[in-house]
């Protein structure tokens, strides 16, 4: 048996706006993996708000963190990825949302990132990389399948 979730990364209004009436149409959920420093960005509109985001939850979708500022995560100290990871999962929380899931920006990740992110007590993590999971997949770096 097949499980299939669909996933928006970044946080773009354009997800809320197009695929959202799509999900609904044919009842799909979806996880909309938001960067909590775009949220309310009056600088470039093309991100969603915290209302757009609460309308996907209110529809059934799951809002995901997907950091503050969206660095590669590897690239950072400990402490630098430990403020991206968990920040943006206290900034979601103080907005109202629930993020139990998270994405890798890029889809960088390593093995202390995804310690990281385990620590911060999510449930699991996408990653970018083609393929499909199965009962030995790590919660923590879900494949996907690419659409455009």
């Amino acid at each position: 048996m097949f499980q299939v979730s669909l996933t928006f990364d970044d946080g773009w209004r354009s997800a809320a706006q197009r695929a959202h009436p799509l999900l609904e149409r044919f009842r799909f959920p979806g996880t909309f993996y938001a960067i909590s420093n775009r949220l309310d960005n009056t600088i470039h509109s093309d991100y969603m708000s915290a209302e757009d985001l609460r309308i996907l939850t209110e529809a059934g979708h799951e809002i995901g963190a997907h950091t503050r500022t969206h660095r590669h995560l590897p690239e950072l100290s400990a402490a630098d990825a430990w403020e991206e990871i968990n920040g943006s999962k206290i900034d979601l929380r103080s907005r109202g949302f629930n993020p139990t899931t998270f994405a890798y920006p890029y889809g960088d990740w390593n093995s202390a990132v995804v310690k990281q992110v385990r620590e911060a007590g999510y449930l699991a993590a996408r990653t970018i990389i083609d393929g499909f999971n199965d009962d030995e997949t790590s919660p923590f770096l879900l494949r996907c399948q690419h659409v455009t």
